[in-house]
C-alpha cells in the first residue's frame, strides 16, 4: 500500500485528522528513572498504549529525528522502538528528518529512514534540487514525502520569500515540486509539498493549476515545541 493511501486508511480507521508530533523534551517527562532514551521510550509507549485503550489515534505520529538523536546511540534507538510501537498500532509514521544531500549522502539517507527506521514517509527539503531528494522516490516508490517550500521560522523569509521573476521563491519552489512528478512517483499518489504556518497570516498556499491531484497534499497548522505534544491537521 502506498503512503497516500495508508493514511486515508488511518483517518477513516480512527476517525481522525490529527498528526501527533512525538517531540520529547525531556525535562518535562515524568520520569526519572533510567537513562533519557529509556525514559522517552517509557512515556510514549505509555501514551500510546492508553490512546490505543481509550480508542483516542491520530491519523498519524511524526517524531522529530533531532530531539532523539541529541541522546546519541541511546536516543536513536528509543526512536527506532517508538516507530515500532506506532506502526504496530496500525499509525503512519512521518519521520521528521528534513533531509536534503547530493548523490550517495542522499541515498544514504533514504535508506537510514526507510531500511533502518522502518518510517513511512519523510521530510525533505528540496533546496539543493531534485537530486538530492530523489533517492527518497526512486528506490521507495511506495513511500511518502513532505517536501518543504514555505517555513514559519522567523527568518525563513531571508530566502524564501525572495523575488524570483516577480514572485516568491517558495512559490517557484512549489511549481518545481510538481515539474517533478512522475507518473507512478510515491506508488501514484505520495509525492507531497507541505509548508509550517505559525504565522498564517503571512503563508497563502497555492496549488498551481493542472496538477496532479494527488501532489496536492500538505500539512498546515500550529505548533509549538515547548511541550510534549504537538498536533498538525492532515489536509
Amino acid at each position: 500500500m502506498d503512503f497516500c493511501s495508508l493514511l486515508r486508511s488511518s483517518s477513516l480507521k480512527f476517525n481522525s485528522i490529527v498528526c501527533l508530533g512525538l517531540d520529547p523534551v525531556l525535562d518535562t517527562i515524568p520520569i526519572e528513572k533510567g537513562s533519557p532514551g529509556e525514559r522517552i521510550r517509557s512515556f510514549y509507549e505509555t501514551m500510546l498504549n492508553t490512546m490505543a485503550r481509550r480508542n483516542i489515534m491520530p491519523a498519524a505520529v511524526k517524531p522529530n529525528y533531532a530531539f532523539y538523536a541529541q541522546y546519541g546511540l541511546d536516543g536513536i534507538g528509543s526512536l527506532a522502538a517508538i516507530i515500532d510501537a506506532c506502526r504496530g498500532l496500525g499509525l503512519p509514521v512521518i519521520l521528521d528528518v528534513k533531509r536534503g544531500d547530493i548523490g550517495a549522502t542522499a541515498e544514504a539517507y533514504a535508506r537510514e529512514a526507510y531500511d533502518f527506521f522502518n518510517a513511512d514517509a519523510v521530510t525533505l527539503s528540496p533546496y539543493l534540487g531534485f537530486d538530492s531528494i530523489e533517492p527518497f522516490f526512486s528506490r521507495y516508490p511506495d513511500k511518502g514525502a513532505y517536501i518543504l517550500n514555505k517555513t514559519s521560522n522567523k527568518s525563513s523569509g531571508e530566502l524564501q520569500d525572495v523575488l524570483v521573476d516577480g514572485e516568491p521563491l517558495y512559490l517557484r519552489v512549489s511549481r518545481k515540486i510538481v515539474e517533478w512528478h512522475r507518473p507512478g512517483m510515491g506508488g501514484g499518489g505520495s509525492h507531497l509539498s507541505g509548508g509550517t504556518g505559525e504565522h498564517r497570516r503571512h503563508f497563502h498556499p497555492v496549488r498551481p493549476r493542472h496538477s496532479p491531484a494527488h501532489t496536492g497534499g500538505r500539512i498546515s497548522g500550529r505548533q509549538r515545541r515547548g511541550g510534549l505534544l504537538r498536533a498538525r491537521s492532515v489536509s
